[in-house]
Order: C-alpha cells, then structure tokens, then sequence
C-alpha cells in the first residue's frame, strides 16, 4: 500500500525537485550576457579615461545596439561627447538617464554642471554643483567649481574660501585649487594661511604654472611683512 501511494507521488516529486534544481542553476550560475555587457562597458571606461572618446562613441554605437541604452551607457556617451566639445549633444543624453540615476550620481549632477558651464548657462551649473554636493559631500570636482565660482562672483568672499578649504580638506595635492584657497585667504587679509597654500600649491606644482604665477602673491605678503607681521 505504501508502495503504491509513493509510486502516485513520485512524477509530483521528481517535478518538485527539478524545479529547485533549475531555480538555483539560475540564481547562482552568472549569466554570460550580462558579464560580457559588464566587461563591453568596463572597455568603453578605458577609451574615455585615455582620451580615445571617439572610439568610445563607435563602442557605444555596438554597445546600444547588442543591448539597448542604458544608464551608463547614456552617461558615458555624454562624457564622450562632453570631452569633445559637443556639449548640447551630451545634455541630450545626460537627460535619458533615469530619473533614479540622476538622483543618486553626484558625477551626473557635476557632468550636467560642467556642461551648463561651458555652454555659458552659469546659474544652471552652480545648481547642478550644488546638487551633486547634496548627493556626496565630499565631491571634490564640485566643492572647487563652487570655490572657484564664489571666489570670483560672490561679494562675501568667505562662502568661496570655506567651499575650497572643504576641498583641500578632502584632496590636498592639486596645485591649482591649492593656489585659488591661498588667493582666497588673501583677499581677507589672512597672510600666513596664504602663504600656507602658496607653498604647498608650489610644492604640487609639477610643470612650473602655479609657481610663476604665485610670485606675485609672495610679493603681496612680503610687502604685508615688511609693514608690521603676518596675520
């Protein structure tokens, strides 16, 4: 009798047990699909980083085509495009991103600053600075865009030097943002912290620019020196 019920059973449990079987093929076994789109886009990465950016449109042009578009694929086109000068075309793709994408990527938020910016559109760009500040604080490119942008337009010049010392704070070898803080706390008239930044921005300052331009600025405090002593 048992025999028998269990014979009854056996194709239900022979079904049963396949389909765990295939559901844990599928779970854990990586799909080659989707490691070859990794590794396409991964490829694509390098061209843009190298500078090869119009190799990396034809790499895309592929790309969409074996795959359909997608976040990074629109996003890496509008670098491409950016890096070429084509900055209307690349604000077309950064805007078929998704709306997840544009809200969780301090990097979207700064590209689509930088492309504003150099289409002239300067409240827009801040915006998009700002945005992407909100995103990770701590976005380096964006803490010196907004430096740079204060710095030269905003009358309290204080909102420009806290934006770049926030900068320095999070990278503090790059010899040009080094050099606008040491501006920055010039024009409030603190000259030892100026004179800080001048020497390390010289220190940094590999091909010669920043230390021929900072002669000037020594000067400023050397005269200051002369008439009574650092701040």
């Amino acid at each position: 009798m048992k025999n028998s019920k269990l014979k009854a059973f056996l194709p239900l449990i022979i079904v049963v047990v396949l389909i765990v079987v295939l559901t844990a093929v599928s779970v854990f076994t990586p799909k080659a699909p989707s490691i070859a789109k990794n590794n396409d886009m991964k490829d694509i990465g390098v061209l843009i980083a190298v500078g090869d950016n119009e190799k990396a449109v034809a790499k895309l042009d592929q790309y969409d085509g074996k795959y359909g578009g997608d976040d990074g694929s629109y996003y890496n086109r509008a670098v491409a495009l950016a890096n070429m000068g084509k900055y209307e075309d690349a604000m077309t793709y950064l805007r078929k991103c998704s709306n997840d994408y544009q809200g969780r990527s301090a990097e979207y938020q700064f590209q689509c600053g930088e492309c504003e910016r150099l289409l002239g559109n300067e409240s827009s760009a801040v915006s998009r600075y700002t945005k992407a500040l909100e995103i990770n604080p701590d976005h380096y490119e964006s803490l010196v865009r907004l430096g740079a942008y204060n710095f030269y337009n905003n009358p309290d010049c204080y909102v420009g030097l806290e934006y770049l010392r926030s900068a320095v704070n999070v990278y503090d070898k790059d010899a040009a943002s080094l050099f606008l803080l040491a501006k920055a706390y010039l024009n409030v008239a603190y000259y030892d912290e100026a004179k800080f930044y001048l020497d390390e921005a010289c220190k940094y300052s590999y091909d010669g620019v920043v230390k021929a331009a900072a002669q000037e600025w020594y000067d400023v405090i050397e005269e200051h020196e002369t008439k009574g002593g650092l701040r």
